[in-house]
């Protein structure tokens, strides 16, 4: 009797061991999904993150050139016929967007 409670013992320690596994097997597979949402998440963050870069360039070139007419009218440069003309678009937009915002 002493040997058949041993093995029952040994069985149950054995289903434990078991199911041990299978929870940990489970808790393994859920952090390779959840590891593999990150790096997914990573890799989308990753390719914006390039785009912004580049777009922050892009800004800073445009504000470099802005400076460098800003300098240029300052020192009595002139616009040139298509660049007055936008800048009497723009004026003239805000003119407009003000006369809106006064008559509402």
């Amino acid at each position: 009797m002493t040997e058949l409670s041993k093995y029952d013992v040994i069985l149950e320690e054995l289903n434990a061991l078991e199911k041990q596994f299978y929870a940990l097997a489970k808790k393994n597979k859920d952090l390779l999904n959840r590891i593999e949402t990150l790096e997914r998440t990573n890799r989308e963050f990753v390719f914006e993150n390039s785009g912004l870069k580049s777009k922050v360039i892009e800004l800073e070139t445009a504000l470099e050139d802005l400076k460098r007419e800003n300098i240029n009218l300052r020192n009595g440069g002139t616009l040139n016929g298509k660049d007055r003309e936008d800048l009497k678009a723009q004026i003239n937009e805000l003119i407009s967007k003000i006369d809106f915002h006064l008559r509402s």
